[in-house]
């Protein structure tokens, strides 16, 4: 845990899980947290199997985010495991946000660190009827969050607004709300921040919520792209 912690993702190459091992590796590190829009795997409710249907214009998850962010406690680590994978294309980029937030000035930082922001689920308006077949996928979830997160194992502040599920900021107008989200969103996407992980089938990658932001990249057209996705609250 310390490992992902402190440098914020890991990636292991050439494994050959089935869901159960994936459970049990992710069970090591805290309870698994269900996704409120989908039942899950047949074998593991807590199992989320992301399928890209080539031919949808508008590819899960290709908007920078932190994994379920609109939820009172949203989930700390996120575990992707790698089953179909186009030959071209279909990589997840991911943003170190810890390093993103020290870029910036020492005024503008604690000016942010002020700051609350609104997290709804339904921000993009994803057609959760394609999506997902869960109870709860037309159910709005809203919540609120600071837009700089003190990260309480690394003691140290990341940028958690997010362009997904952000909507705006308390106690600013709209203006000012729009101006310093799309300001932090251009920060989180710099390349100087971001890792690409070119997926294979039986790649693992682990990553911190709390101080990484991730997309999909929507640079594929006629392969489906198959991950399963498991999301964990951790042990105390």
């Amino acid at each position: 845990m310390k490992l992902i912690i402190e440098h914020k993702a890991i990636l292991v190459r050439d494994l050959q899980w089935k869901v159960k091992d994936l459970v049990k590796f992710a069970e090591r590190f805290g309870k698994i947290q269900n996704y409120p829009f989908s039942k899950g795997h047949t074998e593991n409710p807590g199992v989320l199997k992301i399928i890209n249907n080539p031919f949808e214009k508008r590819k899960f998850s290709s908007i920078w985010h932190s994994d379920s962010t609109y939820l009172e406690n949203p989930p700390e680590f996120t575990f992707l495991y790698a089953i179909d994978i186009p030959e071209i294309g279909g990589d997840t980029v991911i943003s170190n946000t810890e390093m993103a937030y020290e870029s910036l000035s020492s005024k503008f930082q604690e000016f942010l660190k002020n700051l609350e922001g609104v997290y709804v689920s339904n921000l993009n308006k994803i057609k959760r009827s394609k999506y997902f077949k869960g109870e709860n996928k037309f159910q709005i979830f809203k919540t609120c969050h600071p837009i700089i997160l003190l990260n309480k194992d690394s003691k140290k502040y990341s940028i958690y607004a997010n362009r997904e599920h952000t909507s705006h900021i308390k106690d600013l107008n709209d203006n000012k709300s729009n101006a310093v989200l799309k300001l932090l969103q251009t920060v989180v996407s710099k390349h100087e921040f971001s890792y690409r992980i070119n997926w294979k089938p039986g790649t693992l990658v682990v990553f911190d919520n709390r101080s990484t932001q991730h997309r999909a990249l929507v640079d594929y057209d006629t392969e489906p792209r198959t991950l399963y996705r498991i999301t964990i609250r951790l042990n105390n």
